[in-house]
């Protein structure tokens, strides 16, 4: 079978292309590397590319295309962002068009749905799948709740503003992406997700869509870790993996420390891995509430390799996520597969990872009070907190067993072959 995969990422070219360990999309790596190791599929990659032509590679036993999406000139990059001009539609499936003449996939699979790729669909007659990582349509609902649009317009540095980076224009972006999204949606016949959100947003924007349950694989690094009480330690640690996005919650990081520093009597420490010090996002929560991290116990430590976020799960004793909006965020998943107790909002498709109570705890979005509370009801009951890392680790090392992903992936594939009926 000939799988062509479009991604926003690399995936296993990442590191030879670059250089560099990619950050994000390591979960596609992982599920690409056991496509290789299955033997008698022929996998290829095609990716964001920086240079202004088209270009393909070829490392181990993958193919990679490297598609132009964006200027390279920086006028036209800095009037596109703040015009939030998306790419343009027809060069981009001029593009696309251009790889799968080139590959003749049997199946292509299209890794989300906020790029261009979707649009594609009306012009091929390959069986074509969205695999549904996150939606813009929603996310866009949930931009300013950690920080009003009043907070960002009063916090935003001049810079930002005059660069065309600030989360204004990122959130003008994000609606004409949404819009976009929505018109792929109408198009498309297949979607594979893993939660019952993701299954009900293709219920509402894809009536016409058949829907086909596929789990993740996890990074390698992250199985066969197995996190143990620190009963010895009178400092708690928590941790949390965040980006620098303005609906991840960090500003709940900081309502929540100044909470936890008035009521615990012993020491803590919140470790962030993913946002450093100097982010934008950081400056503006410090301005808006008047304060440090450092004076809240909270150490900003920039981004891990995923060695190091195993070594982070493993030192920790709660993982929190605190997010507006997600689906299945790779970081609980990881914390679960390791088995650090986790607290996490109760938000998209995270109810679908884990029984509240049993394999975790799940709280209202933004609020401090609830997520201080979880945090301290785990402090405070540590045998209650290791029955729910058991059973969270029970739970992920079934739901993230790669052999079976794998081999429900391709039943996924076959089923959509067998059946497809092009579009006349």
């Amino acid at each position: 079978m000939r799988i062509l995969w479009f991604t926003n990422t690399a995936s296993l070219a990442t590191e030879p292309l670059t250089g560099q360990v990619g950050v994000g999309g390591g979960w596609i790596e992982s599920l690409e590397l056991k496509m290789h190791e299955k033997g008698g599929l022929d996998v290829a990659v095609a990716f964001p590319w920086i240079e202004p032509e088209l270009k393909t590679f070829h490392f181990g036993e993958g193919t990679y295309y490297g598609i132009p999406s964006r200027s390279t000139s920086k006028y036209e990059r800095l009037v596109e962002r703040h015009t939030a001009k998306l790419e343009d539609p027809q060069k981009q499936v001029e593009y696309y068009l251009q790889v799968i003449e080139d590959f003749k996939p049997d199946v292509i699979h299209i890794f989300g749905s906020e790029r261009a790729y979707g649009l594609l669909i009306p012009h091929i007659q390959v069986p074509t799948l969205i695999w549904i990582q996150g939606n813009l349509t929603v996310y866009s609902l949930k931009w300013y709740t950690d920080l009003t649009r009043e907070d960002v317009d009063k916090y935003t540095p001049v810079s930002s503003k005059v660069k065309g980076t600030s989360w204004h224009h990122k959130y003008r972006e994000a609606l004409n992406i949404a819009a976009r999204e929505q018109e792929i949606f109408s198009h498309c016949q297949y979607f594979t997700g893993r939660t019952p959100w993701d299954r009900r947003l293709t219920m509402t924007l894809a009536p016409q869509a058949k829907y086909f349950h596929c789990d993740e694989v996890m990074r390698p690094q992250f199985y066969g870790p197995q996190w143990e009480p620190h009963h010895e330690r009178e400092k708690l640690v928590i941790m949390t993996t965040i980006r620098g996005n303005i609906f991840k919650g960090l500003r709940s990081i900081y309502d929540t420390s100044v909470i936890l520093k008035r009521l615990m009597d012993t020491p803590f420490e919140w470790r962030l891995a993913g946002i450093a010090p100097d982010n934008e996002l950081v400056t503006m929560v410090e301005q808006k509430l008047g304060v440090s991290h450092k004076d809240l116990n909270l150490n900003l430590m920039g981004n891990k390799t995923p060695d190091e976020l195993v070594e982070e799960l493993l030192h920790a004793d709660i993982f929190m996520h605190p997010s507006f909006i997600d689906n299945s965020p790779n970081s609980v998943c990881e914390a679960m597969l390791v088995g650090t107790p986790v607290v996490s909002s109760n938000v998209g498709g995270i109810p679908g990872l884990l029984v509240e109570g049993e394999e975790g705890l799940l709280v209202q979005p933004g609020d401090p009070y609830a997520m201080a509370g979880a945090i301290l009801d785990i402090h405070r009951n540590p045998d209650w907190a290791l029955r729910m890392s058991e059973n969270a680790r029970k739970r992920g090392a079934v739901r993230n067993d790669p052999d079976r992903i794998l081999e429900e992936l391709l039943g996924v594939y076959r089923k959509v072959v067998a059946q497809h009926a092009p579009v006349v």
